[in-house]
């Protein structure tokens, strides 16, 4: 029944973390402005724009080189497609994505599960939280090849937001369901302190 609680709460927090998402939707594009203007004078925002935005944008230009309908070629600074220069900046790398997961992780595991389960729900959600990034990336690229429009006033500006909090309901239902495994101490008289059992 505790255990039940605990999951509950995970489930709770991204229910809130949506919430505040809906609310802040209209002022995100200042919100993204004002967090730039702060950033882009820190080592950060220059170790990303040098090292990471370069790295994403060439993952970004194999998958829509394979896409069809898209002429793309590698930039810098992100994606060239069909005659549009489609710029990958810091904050569309998914820091906030990782945000939200290592904050949900804080809520998720703080029961007394196994170290080994722990350690898998931890690398396959950083692993799945970035892919999850890139394929929001690429598909927010293609995009603007396939239909421009549809691209600036509806997946960029508000669907793409969403993504992260499907993708954490998915992993952690997943997680729960076949992962996780807690620790159930054994009674007297066995020669070991605990076992693990899953925790659905």
């Amino acid at each position: 029944m505790n255990n039940k609680l605990f999951i509950k709460d995970t489930f709770r927090f991204l229910l809130i973390a949506f919430v505040i998402i809906l609310t802040i939707l209209p002022f995100a594009t200042t919100l993204d402005e004002f967090m730039t203007a702060i950033i882009r004078s820190t080592p950060i925002y220059m170790f990303l724009q040098h090292t990471f935005v370069p790295y994403v944008s060439s993952i970004l230009y194999v998958l829509l080189s394979h896409a069809p309908g898209i002429q793309a070629k590698p930039l810098s600074y992100g994606v060239w497609i069909n005659g549009t220069d489609v710029i990958v900046g810091w904050n569309c790398l998914g820091w906030q994505s990782f945000l939200i997961f290592f904050v949900s992780l804080v809520v998720g595991i703080k029961r007394r599960y196994s170290t080994l389960s722990k350690i898998i729900v931890i690398l396959m959600g950083i692993a799945g939280t970035f892919l999850v990034n890139i394929l929001r990336l690429a598909f927010t690229a293609g995009l603007v090849a396939w239909h421009k429009q549809l691209f600036m006033i509806l997946f960029h500006d508000y669907f793409a937001s969403f993504v992260t909090i499907i993708w954490l309901f998915v992993f952690w239902w997943f997680s729960y369901s076949y992962i996780l495994e807690e620790k159930v101490p054994f009674e007297k008289g066995d020669k070991k302190e605990g076992i693990s059992r899953r925790t659905a």
